[in-house]
Protein backbone atom coordinates (compact mmCIF):
# COMPACT_ATOMS: atom_id res chain seq x y z
CA UNK A 1 0.00 0.00 0.00
CA UNK A 2 1.25 3.47 -0.84
CA UNK A 3 0.49 6.24 1.65
CA UNK A 4 1.16 9.91 0.91
CA UNK A 5 2.18 12.30 3.71
CA UNK A 6 0.33 15.66 3.64
CA UNK A 7 3.59 17.52 2.99
CA UNK A 8 4.30 15.36 -0.07
CA UNK A 9 0.80 16.04 -1.42
CA UNK A 10 1.31 19.79 -1.05
CA UNK A 11 4.66 19.55 -2.84
CA UNK A 12 3.04 17.54 -5.66
CA UNK A 13 0.31 20.18 -6.07
CA UNK A 14 2.98 22.78 -6.95
CA UNK A 15 4.33 20.71 -9.87
CA UNK A 16 3.21 20.72 -13.49
CA UNK A 17 0.67 18.12 -14.56
CA UNK A 18 3.30 16.36 -16.70
CA UNK A 19 5.75 16.07 -13.80
CA UNK A 20 2.99 14.88 -11.44
CA UNK A 21 2.08 12.10 -13.86
CA UNK A 22 5.74 11.04 -14.17
CA UNK A 23 6.06 10.90 -10.39
CA UNK A 24 2.79 9.00 -9.90
CA UNK A 25 3.83 6.44 -12.50
CA UNK A 26 7.23 5.95 -10.87
CA UNK A 27 5.75 5.72 -7.36
CA UNK A 28 3.38 2.96 -8.49
CA UNK A 29 6.48 0.84 -9.21
CA UNK A 30 7.75 1.12 -5.65
CA UNK A 31 9.20 -0.21 -3.42
CA UNK A 32 12.11 -1.44 -5.56
CA UNK A 33 11.57 -0.32 -9.14
CA UNK A 34 13.49 2.66 -10.53
CA UNK A 35 16.63 4.59 -9.59
CA UNK A 36 16.50 3.94 -5.84
CA UNK A 37 19.13 4.42 -3.16
CA UNK A 38 19.01 3.80 0.57
CA UNK A 39 19.56 6.98 2.59
CA UNK A 40 22.57 6.83 4.86
CA UNK A 41 21.95 7.00 8.59
CA UNK A 42 18.26 6.16 8.27
CA UNK A 43 17.12 2.60 8.75
CA UNK A 44 14.04 2.48 6.52
CA UNK A 45 14.36 5.56 4.28
CA UNK A 46 15.05 5.57 0.54
CA UNK A 47 15.07 8.03 -2.32
CA UNK A 48 13.69 7.61 -5.80
CA UNK A 49 15.22 9.77 -8.53
CA UNK A 50 12.92 11.08 -11.24
CA UNK A 51 14.84 13.54 -13.40
CA UNK A 52 15.60 16.59 -11.28
CA UNK A 53 13.26 15.51 -8.47
CA UNK A 54 13.71 13.20 -5.53
CA UNK A 55 10.99 11.22 -3.80
CA UNK A 56 11.90 10.48 -0.18
CA UNK A 57 10.01 7.49 1.16
CA UNK A 58 10.03 4.92 3.98
CA UNK A 59 9.25 1.21 3.99
CA UNK A 60 7.44 -0.15 7.05
CA UNK A 61 5.64 -3.48 7.29
CA UNK A 62 5.27 -3.72 3.52
CA UNK A 63 3.79 -0.22 3.25
CA UNK A 64 5.38 2.64 1.31
CA UNK A 65 5.13 6.06 2.99
CA UNK A 66 5.88 8.96 0.59
CA UNK A 67 7.32 11.70 2.82
CA UNK A 68 8.64 14.33 0.41
CA UNK A 69 8.71 15.29 -3.28
CA UNK A 70 11.51 17.82 -3.74
CA UNK A 71 13.89 19.24 -6.36
CA UNK A 72 17.32 17.62 -6.22
CA UNK A 73 19.03 20.64 -4.69
CA UNK A 74 16.85 20.77 -1.58
CA UNK A 75 15.97 17.11 -1.10
CA UNK A 76 18.75 16.24 1.31
CA UNK A 77 18.87 19.38 3.44
CA UNK A 78 17.52 19.11 6.96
Amino acid sequence: MIQWHNQALKQMAKLSETRREQIKEAVNGLPFSGDIRKLQGQKYSYRLRIGGYRIIYRLTDGNVHIDQVLPRGSAYKN
